[in-house]
């Protein structure tokens, strides 16, 4: 069985949160659902998140890439 990694995602002024995923293809099914139907369904398409991937590495994509 895989383990699960924790990124650390922060959408624009918002406290950050962990999310435990298999993968980054794991965490944008997430993140998906979270910015569609979940918790941050009403945050702007143009407003950025802040992710801290296992490694690291920060990325800061627009919220539209986890709605399509």
């Amino acid at each position: 069985m895989a383990a699960l990694e924790s990124y650390s995602v922060k959408p624009s002024g918002m406290f950050p949160m962990t999310v435990r995923a298999l993968d980054d293809h794991h965490l944008t099914l997430i993140l998906n659902d979270a910015f569609t139907k979940g918790f941050w369904k009403n945050l702007d398409d143009n407003s950025a998140v802040e992710i801290r991937n296992p490694e690291g590495e920060v990325f800061s994509p627009p919220v539209k890439e986890f709605r399509s």
